[in-house]
């Protein structure tokens, strides 16, 4: 009985944790890339432009929208991530920054692609960086801390 309370006391307490830490994840990641928008269109006057859409090439402004939403969807994608981690491996902080590190390049690709100024590139490359720095600080070291109270726990129910 005891066994079982603990581990409903634990879950209940990782899941407000993390609810938490994704909101917090999640307004700092668009706090931070606001910023650099604001630093690269309005201090250097760099003009940051992107694709249309999904397989177009077409070139339209970078405005503060869509910064936020590229900003929120990695952020709550990088949550259900590290749940799901959290949920069914045992070491859910190594395999999470593994996986965030191997998505970042992905994700930096197709910046690279743009037919924009080299000031361009590295502003929206920035912002990637900037994201993923943000989120994975966030959500790795308590991925550490879930693991660690998992092999504590392992640890005295093993007795």
């Amino acid at each position: 009985m005891n066994r079982q309370l603990s581990q409903s006391s634990i879950a209940t307490a990782n899941g407000r944790a993390t609810r938490l830490w994704w909101q917090l994840g999640i307004t700092t990641a668009v706090i931070a890339n606001l910023i650099v928008y604001a630093l690269a269109v309005g201090f250097a006057d760099i003009p940051l432009r992107i694709t249309a859409g999904p397989g177009s090439s077409e070139l339209v402004d970078l405005t503060a929208g869509p910064v936020i939403l590229m900003s929120v969807l990695p952020a709550l994608l990088a949550t259900l991530l590290a749940a799901g981690l959290a949920k069914w491996t045992s070491a859910p902080g190594r395999w999470f920054t593994v996986i965030a590190a191997g998505l970042l390049v992905l994700s930096m690709v197709p910046v690279l692609a743009l037919d924009i100024s080299t000031g361009a590139k590295l502003s929206l490359e920035l912002m990637h960086l900037v994201a993923a720095v943000v989120i994975v600080g966030l959500l790795a070291p308590r991925l550490a801390a879930v693991e660690a109270a998992g092999r504590q726990y392992s640890d005295v129910t093993s007795l």
